[in-house]
């Protein structure tokens, strides 16, 4: 693997992850903080990762990670018209894929 293939594939895996993480954990009001369940607090545990150091890494491979928020911010819009447009077909064929993909990874 290439340095380049590296930060492509670690801006994919673990930067959009984070950056996922930490807009999450930013949306979410506080006064619905007490409602938090597992799902919340596991989805949004990398945002408590250090800010300076996190600062460094999205910076430093910047371009990677811009174009991986692209292909995320593809598929929340497609998600996002699914749910506007009420197509329940297109929201199921969304959640399989995205269950195939998450079983694909193992635990």
């Amino acid at each position: 693997m290439t340095p380049e293939e590296h930060d492509q594939a670690l801006a994919m895996v673990s930067h959009l992850p984070h950056v996922a993480a930490v807009v999450l954990a930013m949306t979410a009001p506080e006064q619905y903080f007490r409602f938090c369940g597992s799902g919340m607090l596991d989805t949004t545990r990398v945002a408590a990762g250090d800010p300076a150091l996190w600062r460094q890494i999205l910076t430093l491979n910047r371009d990677n990670v811009l174009t991986a928020l692209e292909q995320y911010g593809t598929n929340l819009a497609a998600l996002h018209g699914a749910l506007r447009d009420n197509n329940e077909d297109e929201i199921k064929r969304i959640l399989t894929l995205a269950k195939k993909n998450r079983d694909a990874l193992g635990s």
